[in-house]
């Protein structure tokens, strides 16, 4: 994954990235960044669950969203929710 990120990095710079949680540890780690553990905090020290995403209305009028949608024959009633897995524990500093 690090030499896809580096490679990408390097050969596209027009690329962006996004990346949260180990995302963001993998991207900065590759480009010379630190992951450490989180100082102790018994409120998100070993915290795990799911949290639902709830996009703005703004995300609807992304192209490729509109052009899933009407793939998919979609509404924003009907699009798949999107629920992310969360563990907390290391982070970039």
């Amino acid at each position: 994954m690090k030499e896809f990120i580096k490679n990408v990095y390097v050969n596209h710079p027009h690329i962006k990235f996004i990346g949260g949680c180990f995302g963001e540890q993998v991207i900065a780690e590759t480009l010379g960044g630190k992951v450490e553990k989180m100082p102790h905090n018994p409120a998100i020290e070993k915290c795990l669950g799911r949290e639902l995403i709830r996009p703005t209305d703004d995300f609807y009028e992304q192209d490729f969203v509109k052009k899933y949608m009407a793939d998919n024959k979609l509404t924003k009633e009907t699009l798949p929710k999107i629920v992310l897995q969360e563990s907390h524990g290391d982070h970039v500093v």
